[in-house]
């Protein structure tokens, strides 16, 4: 196999970059069937099952994500890109809208959330590896800032869709699948293969070559997972301190939560701008503003803090997840970046399934009968600082400054 020289990559039209943007409303049409879930329950509780039964269907897409994720590196070493992307859409729209037209079966769903959760984890990897592999410098950020800016707001169509819905009757939230029809055909339609421009950097055309996982894309990975264990518990506490604290009721965590999305959609459309100011430090910047933010809840314990709070956090997580996709994908050779995102996906899905066992160390710390509800805030806060301080020692010191968007695409392919 002849080296990989530099991927030269063409600059495309606003159609096209609708039609990879909609790579990741894909990925987000699991929030159709969240509003479903009481409705669901009130069906099936004469069968005996409870809440714990239908909160699986939620959450079995999120552990079969994992292994799909996995599934994406063996696959780009043996068929093109798009033709992989053309399997994760069947899977996800069939394995979504079945359960509407098949028998009032707890275990039938189970089994078509299977096969949802596998077009879910390789979506989840897609979305951003498309945007790495068609774009390039600062349009490039653009559609990262975008991508998540287009998710944040596609999630709270469909959870809306979903409800209104799911309050007709429960079967037809999976009806809601149809949505992905108009996104689907212009995927098919306008978005290009990346496997063509790995072609003109020397892959085979019967495979894509076979670039290492290196040193540099492990450390982002792990560093995301454990990012996501300890941060994504402002998203899990939130409402029960809300509630707890007497700040509110569901409405005020709804507000609160709203307010949260917000923040996400405007630091991710405005992600470009950002980090031109914040240049290679912007992903410890936004752990510090996490750990910032942590330590603070459980000691200002206002609903106006709360409010601005998280803004904060969710301006920060705008910026900090694309951030982190460009991170991992800039680390060693380019063509390595699907087999690297993929990886780095299911760190996320393993950060967060190990995220409730995270929280047991408030009662090993002794935190629990002082603090209350607000422990893992307690515990979380201070993890967050010691990260972004080693942070901005690896950005400093161990890249040589090209962490994570100096690095020349030359360079990076030799």
């Amino acid at each position: 196999m002849s080296e990989p020289t530099a991927i030269k990559k063409p600059h495309y039209g606003p159609v096209v970059k609708a039609a990879v943007l909609s790579i990741m409303l894909l990925q987000y049409l699991q929030a159709l069937t969240t509003p479903a879930a009481g409705a669901i329950l009130a069906h099936f509780e004469q069968y005996g099952y409870t809440s714990l039964d239908i909160k699986q269907i939620q959450t079995i897409p999120t552990l079969v994500m994992i292994f799909a994720c996995m599934a994406i590196i063996p696959m780009a070493r043996k068929m093109r890109k798009k033709t992989i992307l053309k399997i994760a859409m069947a899977l996800i729209f069939f394995g979504g809208i079945t359960p509407a037209f098949g028998p009032d079966s707890l275990p039938f769903i189970y089994a078509c959330r299977v096969v949802f959760g596998c077009g879910y984890g390789m979506i989840y990897s897609l979305a951003s590896s498309f945007i790495v592999d068609l774009f390039d410098g600062a349009e490039e950020k653009q559609m990262m800032g975008w991508k998540t800016a287009a998710g944040s707001v596609g999630g709270i169509i469909f959870q809306t869709v979903g409800g209104i819905l799911a309050a007709i009757y429960w079967k037809y939230a999976f009806l809601g699948f149809l949505a992905a029809l108009p996104f689907i055909l212009l995927i098919l339609w306008k978005c290009p293969d990346p496997s063509d421009l790995e072609l003109q950097a020397g892959a085979k055309p019967a495979e894509a070559p076979k670039a290492p996982v290196e040193r540099g894309h492990w450390f982002v990975i792990i560093l995301a997972a454990f990012n996501v264990m300890i941060f994504s518990s402002f998203m899990t506490n939130m409402p029960i301190c809300i509630m707890k604290e007497g700040l509110g009721d569901p409405n005020t965590v709804a507000l609160v939560m709203n307010i949260f999305t917000v923040g996400i959609f405007i630091g991710s459309f405005t992600y470009g701008w950002t980090t031109k100011i914040m240049k290679r430090f912007d992903i410890p910047i936004t752990i510090l503003l996490y750990g910032i933010i942590l330590v603070l809840l459980p000691r200002i314990v206002t609903l106006p803090f709360y409010m601005f709070a998280a803004f904060v956090f969710g301006f920060a997580f705008g910026t900090y997840n694309p951030s982190l996709v460009l991170a991992v994908s800039r680390q060693g050779n380019p063509l390595a970046a699907t087999s690297a995102i993929a990886l780095f996906v299911a760190g996320q899905g393993v950060g967060q399934f190990l995220q409730p066992y995270f929280l047991l160390l408030t009662g090993v710390f002794g935190l629990n009968e002082p603090w209350g509800e607000l422990a893992p805030w307690v515990l979380a806060g201070p993890m967050l600082l010691i990260i972004a301080v080693c942070s901005f020692i690896w950005v400093a010191k161990v890249t040589n400054k090209k962490f994570p968007y100096e690095m020349d695409s030359k360079a990076a392919a030799k």
